[in-house]
């Protein structure tokens, strides 16, 4: 431990904090928890970072599809709109897959806690600005009609999301599989009533 260079600590004092928050929820993980855990004292943590929200919004900010978003949006951005949402669909969704516990921590934790749900917003206001944006260059390259584009992000993310909740999570079997042809469908559908006419 005493060989770890100041990087290599916050990070492994955030993938602790990320892996007892799943464990015992946002209140469980304590900084207490989290010493123990890395073989540290509660001071080394406080050492970097101020509080337990500080280690916690590093944590997550690192780990949302914000920063796979951003990616996305600039290798998709002279891509028809069709394939660009395609792509950041199964980017979505494949992000969801990866981070099941993450999602779980978000969606239970920031319904009750006060604390942890601000941390939540952040993270759906930034994967919103990102696509807002996208949105609204599509929008002024005539390639979507002028819609409401949070409106629209709203949609394309929490249809997915549901989408995701109701099949794999809540293992709804009369629903279609969360497929590439289910992902087509869907934003074939959504961009009906988008698009130009």
């Amino acid at each position: 431990m005493t060989d770890l260079c100041g990087s290599e600590r916050r990070d492994m004092f955030k993938a602790a904090a990320m892996e007892l928050a799943c464990q015992h929820g946002y209140e469980g993980a304590t900084i207490k928890r989290i010493a123990q855990k890395c073989g540290v004292t509660v001071g080394t943590i406080y050492h970097y970072f101020e509080n337990k929200e500080e280690l916690f919004r590093e944590a997550l900010r690192e780990r949302t599809f914000a920063t796979v978003l951003k990616k996305l949006i600039g290798e998709i951005e002279e891509k028809p709109i069709d394939e660009g949402l395609f792509r950041v669909a199964m980017g979505f969704v494949g992000f969801l897959r990866e981070r099941r516990n993450l999602i779980s921590i978000l969606v239970s934790e920031g319904l009750h806690n006060g604390e942890f749900g601000g941390l939540f917003m952040d993270i759906v206001r930034q994967n919103t600005e990102l696509m807002k944006s996208y949105f609204d260059r599509k929008i002024a390259a005539d390639e979507l009609a002028p819609i409401d584009s949070r409106i629209a992000v709203q949609m394309f993310f929490g249809h997915f999301f549901t989408a995701y909740l109701h099949k794999e999570r809540m293992q709804m079997e009369h629903l279609p599989p969360l497929d590439e042809a289910f992902v087509r469908g869907s934003i074939a559908l959504l961009l009906h009533s988008w698009t130009q006419p």
